[in-house]
């Protein structure tokens, strides 16, 4: 399982053998999650009770050998890997897996120093390790496009909502719409609601994106009533992008966070149904979800 590393200035380091890198093993990359519990225990009575779980940010060691026919050349490589993981930086580490599925965790940071220590008495073999601990304790998928920047694993346009329609009907991830009382599917209709599945292991808080021009827009998930909405109008041909796992919001270079109200949308495992309205009958007729699937 080949691991890589962005940092957050956009530098990358591959642990790959291409680049004199050998890993020692790969199955301590992904150690066991510590899992930290609330609890209180019974006044005058055995035992208590539990109150809520949380896992703990996840420190991952990786560590090998660099390997090359000349010294001068591996003592460049471990410039290199010493330079890189510098303290103040966040890096994200994607793995290959065997079976070509790609993933990665989150928001990491150095917590023990690299260190490149020599082999014995040969100084072309040299070991190598570092500790990174991730505050995002999560495997998710991950994806880039041609240019190698990462694109979410998922998206949905979430067409303007329509209450011009006698019948309301659900679009379906195969691109018909379910009607729930009529019980049939039909394709051609005007979209309204679209249903779709989200295949985690928990709840997922998407990235919003909406284009101008829009009026007051507002995204509601009708499965667990959680509805987000932008106080203002986006000037036409600049786009809204709300980031709700990391509670920020942005238009161009413009924070504009303190003009969001209502709750962080939130994905939930299983079925969604998600409307998406605007003030003005002229406002662009569609939005945008993004996010990334966690896989472990």
């Amino acid at each position: 399982m080949n691991v890589r590393f962005i940092r957050d200035d956009g530098e990358k380091l591959a642990l790959t053998l291409a680049d004199g890198f050998v890993e020692k093993s790969t199955d301590d990359y992904l150690p066991a999650k510590s899992l930290r519990t609330s609890m209180f225990t019974y006044s005058g009575d055995d035992g208590g009770q539990m109150v809520d779980q949380n896992y703990d940010p996840w420190e991952i060691t990786f560590a090998g050998f660099l390997k090359r026919t000349r010294a001068n050349e591996v003592w460049a490589i471990r410039q290199k890997f010493m330079t890189f993981f510098a303290k103040r930086h966040n890096f994200t580490a994607v793995f290959k897996r065997s079976d070509g599925v790609t993933m990665a965790i989150l928001k990491g940071w150095v917590s023990s120093a690299p260190q490149v220590t020599l082999s014995g008495k040969l100084d072309h073999v040299q070991n190598y390790s570092v500790t990174l601990t991730f505050g995002d304790p999560y495997l998710y998928a991950y994806e880039e496009d041609e240019n190698g920047d990462q694109v979410y694993s998922d998206t949905i346009t979430v067409p303007k909502y329509d209450d011009s329609e006698d019948d309301q009907g659900y679009a379906s991830s195969a691109g018909g719409y379910v009607y729930y009382g009529g019980g049939y599917v039909y394709i051609g209709a005007k979209v309204m609601i679209p249903v779709f599945t989200i295949d985690s292991i928990r709840d997922i808080n998407p990235v919003w994106r909406v284009t101008g021009q829009a009026s007051n827009p507002k995204i509601t998930n009708l499965t667990n009533n959680k509805a987000l909405q932008y106080d203002g109008t986006i000037p036409a041909g600049q786009e809204l992008v709300v980031d709700c796992q990391n509670q920020i919001a942005m238009i161009g270079t413009a924070d504009v966070t303190r003009f969001m109200s209502g709750e962080w949308l939130t994905l939930d495992i299983g079925q969604n149904k998600i409307r998406y309205d605007t003030d003005e009958a002229n406002d662009t007729t569609s939005s945008t979800l993004e996010w990334n699937r966690v896989l472990g």
